[in-house]
């Protein structure tokens, strides 16, 4: 996931710019100092991309404090990104109580 490295708000035009250059065609991006941005093809995805990393950063965190995490390799990251949309509607699904 791309970080915007500025710690200022997003307050301008051409800061916008910036943050969308640097996102990319990424699903999302940290803004250093101020959280994160998801995005998706939906509200929905784009919540439950967000609601993803945080629950991923708890992980990494306790993997972190009791060795060393694995990132997500090439392959898996491809494997995850080719399933992502319909595991996202899945788990906006969830968080919306349509169990």
């Amino acid at each position: 996931m791309p970080v915007y490295d500025d710690a200022r708000l997003i307050r301008g035009r051409e800061a916008g710019e910036t943050l969308a250059e640097r996102l990319g065609d990424a699903g999302g991006i940290v803004m250093r100092g101020n959280g994160a941005v998801t995005v998706g093809k939906s509200v929905g995805a784009a919540v439950a991309r967000m609601w993803v990393l945080e629950v991923s950063a708890e992980i990494n965190r306790t993997a972190a404090a009791v060795g060393t995490p694995h990132v997500l390799n090439e392959e898996e990251f491809s494997y995850w990104d080719s399933v992502s949309e319909e595991i996202l509607e899945r788990i906006w699904g969830y968080l919306k109580g349509n169990r």
